[in-house]
Order: C-alpha cells, then sequence, then structure tokens
C-alpha cells in the first residue's frame, strides 16, 4: 500500500487488544525493532504482556504493523527506565515499548496509537505519559516524532558502561479525553 493510500485508510484504523495468538507477530515485531526497542526472548515479551495494563496493535491484512505496550506504576518490573519513573512520578502510564513494521513507517499509525493509548490514560486516571527515547544510540526520528507530541525531557539514564543511554520523557494529560479515540 502506498504511503498516501495508508494514511488515507488509516482514519478508519482502530487498534485492537493483543491477545495469545499475537505473540509470535508482536516478538518478531519487537525483535525486528531492534536497537529502538531490546531484543526479547519469547517469554520475556510474555511476562512483559502480562504485566501490561494495556498492549494494542494495528493490523493491515491481519498482518501486525504497529503495537504499543504500557504498564501501570508499581509493577514488578526490572527495566531500569521503568523504576526511574516509579521512584521519581506517580499517576503516569509508562510506554514500553512502540514499534512500527519498515513496510508501515510513515503511515500515521504511531500517531494512532499514541492517540489511543492517550485517552486509555486519561479514561484510566493518568496525569502523565512516560516513556524513553535512545540517545546511544541516537534515535532522532523517534525523538522528533515524541518531542511533536509534547513530551519533555525529564531526566537521563545510561548503563554501566555507557553504550546506552536514554531520554527520559514525559508528557502531561489534558483533563477530558478525546471523543474520537477508542477505548
Amino acid at each position: 500500500m502506498s504511503d498516501a493510500g495508508r494514511q488515507q485508510s488509516n482514519l478508519l484504523v482502530r487498534p485492537r487488544d493483543l491477545s495469545s495468538i499475537d505473540v509470535d507477530a508482536l516478538l518478531a515485531l519487537n525483535n525486528a525493532s531492534v536497537p529502538h526497542v531490546n531484543f526479547l526472548q519469547r517469554d520475556e515479551l510474555t511476562g512483559i504482556l502480562d504485566l501490561s495494563a494495556y498492549a494494542r496493535g494495528i493490523f493491515e491484512s491481519e498482518k501486525l504493523v504497529g503495537a504499543l505496550v504500557a504498564l501501570w506504576p508499581g509493577q514488578n518490573y526490572a527495566s531500569a527506565n521503568y523504576q526511574w519513573f516509579s521512584q521519581h512520578q506517580s499517576e503516569f502510564l509508562y510506554i514500553d515499548r512502540v514499534m512500527i513494521d519498515s513496510s508501515a513507517r510513515k503511515s500515521g499509525y504511531g500517531r494512532r496509537l499514541y492517540a489511543d493509548i492517550e485517552n486509555y490514560a486519561l479514561i484510566n486516571g493518568a496525569k502523565h505519559l512516560a516513556l524513553e527515547v535512545n540517545s546511544e544510540p541516537p534515535n532522532p526520528i523517534s525523538m522528533r516524532f515524541h518531542e511533536a507530541l509534547h513530551f519533555r525531557s525529564v531526566g537521563e539514564l545510561a548503563n554501566e558502561d555507557r553504550t546506552k543511554s536514554v531520554v527520559l520523557m514525559m508528557k502531561p494529560l489534558n483533563t477530558s479525553p478525546s471523543p474520537s479515540s477508542s477505548t
């Protein structure tokens, strides 16, 4: 599908909840998105999904082409980024990973997933969305995307050998959900 055709049809696309039958497709999408997300084994992914409050995907002809997974604070999740937000913030929904298939980039699906998660977060009492964007290795496309959606830096973290670092970002949420987004 062309970018223009995909953007027009995107108006009709609604993210749907991911289920156990989607795990293999989600794992493939996740691991094709490295280094922007970390590589996972199947059991690691199912563990994250078990903790998640939100796990939705976008499908084209039954193919998973985009997904977003998010967690509430207070989960037993070993991510240093998640733990930083849990220790320093409250009333947030943490976006653990968002992935768009390379064939579907520039489709508007990322924005569609973010509109959906924002509405979900508002309906469920979150005051902020929280996430991180890689700064090493750099991910300038993701940084521009999130800045355009009004996410702002609240800190930075790096691993011990400084081979990976992230910018921690948050977005305050409006007080009322968008009527055009799904729940």
